[in-house]
């Protein structure tokens, strides 16, 4: 067993619904939590049902942005928000919808909000270290020039479906709600509906599969390879300094570890209650 997984705990939110006040402990504090953006100094910046906050160091929330009546061009804190991801380079923070192709940018040195760029909807959004802003939603991976402001398709098209292996990933088709970037530029995508994890070769484009079988049925393969394992739903993908991969599907995390062998590192499948004991035992709700 992996001992550096022992339990799971809170760390913010009261998991109650609620205003959302600044400058009070995380862990009192309602936060209904949609996209995390973590960065240095143990500060996390959490985009909220009606706001972004910035988690301080000394377990303490900030306000960034969010309020009523706001104009781009003026402060963040009286800009309206609705968003579904978010990202954080420097002093830039990005923010966007799953179904609206605008991007919106907050100068966290001035707090003044305005356009970044157009033709990007997102679920997830990612800084590649050039600068450049990956977006994904709906199955396609779009990537928006720093310089530029322009998007262009890295992987997926309009049609539904998971195919293309061995293929140029601007020709597949993929039903990716995730996606990771890895230190030598590929990146993995969780294929929610397609029930498996791929991979974008960077240097290549070319998209396969790395792990699960596509099949809906369970969880199954624990303590085998991850390429014949049951991987239902995955939606986010995560790594850890060893290498080792991190997989949250609808109620549990799987990890595959540098040798390809997968297991259940934390979650019962149950969709209720949070779980602060051990890991295994812990119900982690269903993640939207």
């Amino acid at each position: 067993n992996d001992e550096r997984i022992s339990a799971i705990s809170t760390i913010a939110g009261n998991g109650m619904l609620g205003a959302q006040p600044q400058g009070q402990s995380a862990t009192r504090t309602p936060i209904q939590p949609k996209a995390l953006a973590p960065v240095s100094g143990d500060r996390v910046y959490i985009l909220g049902r009606n706001g972004i906050f910035r988690l301080e160091a000394d377990n303490t929330f900030t306000k960034i942005a969010g309020g009523q009546g706001g104009s781009l061009g003026g402060p963040a804190l009286d800009f309206p928000i609705d968003a579904d991801a978010l990202a954080v380079d420097g002093d830039l923070l990005v923010f966007g919808r799953r179904n609206a192709s605008e991007l919106y940018q907050i100068d966290l040195m001035t707090g003044i909000v305005d356009i970044f760029a157009v033709g990007a909807p997102c679920r997830q959004l990612i800084f590649e270290p050039s600068g450049d802003l990956l977006a994904l939603t709906d199955g396609i991976v779009r990537r928006v020039s720093r310089t530029t402001r322009l998007a262009s398709t890295v992987c997926g098209d309009t049609n539904i479906g998971t195919s293309g292996d061995g293929g140029p990933a601007t020709l597949a088709r993929t039903t990716a709600e995730g996606m990771l970037l890895e230190p030598n530029g590929d990146i993995l995508l969780a294929e929610t509906q397609g029930h498996k994890l791929r991979r974008i070769a960077a240097a290549t484009g070319i998209i396969t599969t790395i792990a699960g079988t596509g099949q809906l049925g369970g969880a199954n393969g624990d303590g085998g390879p991850a390429t014949a394992a049951q991987i239902v739903g995955p939606r986010r993908l995560a790594r850890n300094d060893a290498g080792e991969l991190f997989i949250l599907t609808g109620s549990t995390i799987r990890k595959i570890d540098t040798a390809g062998i997968i297991t259940t590192v934390a979650g019962t499948g149950s969709d209720t209650g949070e779980g602060v004991s051990p890991r295994l035992s812990a119900s982690l709700g269903q993640f939207d």
